[in-house]
């Protein structure tokens, strides 16, 4: 039980691919809290007396790198902007030295609109002294962005029902149950493989292509493969199921009603989850004048804002 979590105990081929396609941890860990718990959210109150919520980017010795330059109605809305600062920020072109008055700068990040998602609360006489700044902001950014990278691997035989208590995989089978063809077992030489769709290399389709086809290679030529690229939110929920489920498995004689409640779970989540992937706008030909490819079945279609919407 203690070589569960935070451990290198992990399988063979987890090592191998993690080595392969260069990154750079491959203990189990959690990977949903990586550069998510750099930021904090903090309640400030006006005279209105309101509870709203702004967010800053600390670094490891508690500075303060980045702020929201505006207040959210909830922890929710604080939460979305900081992945939207995640996104842009660790790119060094979305931030821009700006000047005072008064002859001093500052820095602030866009978004790919043009709109002001985060700033430094923080003013430089010394031009070259702010640059320095943008060029360490986003190194912390993206070095922390590499701690997101990391791979879940669950071999389906571990989840065979125990009791008659445990939950089935689901199987596709014909009606008349004639066919009993080896694919259409879920657990025999099946693994799926979780892994955060926000890190910036892992959101790249090239990437992932070379990712999916890396890790099928190496595998023993007999096992399935299934790749999920999931969002944070679906990474939470598995990794609190999958990490219980090891917790109970892993005992010398694990309590059997417990067993059944946490596998069931980790069943459940399983198969709830879905691949992320970029969110993409239908062409404007009003407002736009390049034409974006949109591929089917690589991209999302995002939500036109009521801004936009108005104009049209």
């Amino acid at each position: 039980p203690t070589e569960i979590w935070d451990t290198k105990n992990v399988t063979g081929l987890q090592r191998r691919i993690t080595r392969l396609l260069g990154i750079n941890n491959y203990e189990r860990r959690t990977l949903s809290d990586c550069i998510a718990s750099s930021f904090e959210i903090y309640n400030e109150t006006d005279t209105d007396e309101i509870d709203e919520y702004r967010f800053r980017l600390l670094d490891k010795d508690g500075n303060i790198l980045l702020s929201s330059t505006t207040r959210y109605e909830s922890k929710e809305k604080a939460r979305k902007e900081i992945q939207a600062v995640i996104s842009y920020g660790v790119k060094k072109n979305n931030y821009e030295i700006k000047k005072t008055s008064d002859g001093r700068f500052h820095i602030v990040l866009k978004d790919d609109t043009g709109e002001i998602i985060a700033r430094m609360i923080k003013y430089f006489n010394d031009k070259d002294e702010v640059k320095d700044t943008v060029r360490l902001i986003v190194k912390y950014m993206n070095d922390s962005m590499l701690e997101c990278e990391g791979v879940y691997l669950v071999e389906h035989i571990l989840l065979r029902p125990r009791t008659i208590k445990d939950r089935l995989m689901k199987v596709c089978v014909e009606k008349s149950c004639k066919s009993c063809s080896g694919f259409k077992d879920p657990y025999s030489f099946r693994v799926t493989t979780v892994v955060p769709y926000w890190p910036e290399r892992f959101r790249n389709f090239d990437f992932r292509r070379y990712f999916e086809s890396t890790i099928r290679m190496e595998a023993p030529a007999h096992v399935h493969v299934k790749v999920c690229w999931v969002t944070k939110e679906q990474m939470i929920k598995f990794e609190k199921a999958y990490r219980n489920w090891l917790k109970e498995i892993s005992k010398h004689q694990p309590n059997k009603n417990l067993l059944s409640k946490k596998q069931n779970k980790l069943v459940e989540v399983l198969e709830s989850l879905r691949s992320v992937y970029p969110e993409n706008k239908l062409y404007d030909c009003k407002n736009q004048d390049e034409l974006d490819v949109i591929l089917l079945n690589h991209s999302i279609l995002g939500s036109i804002s009521e801004d936009e919407n108005d104009s049209l």
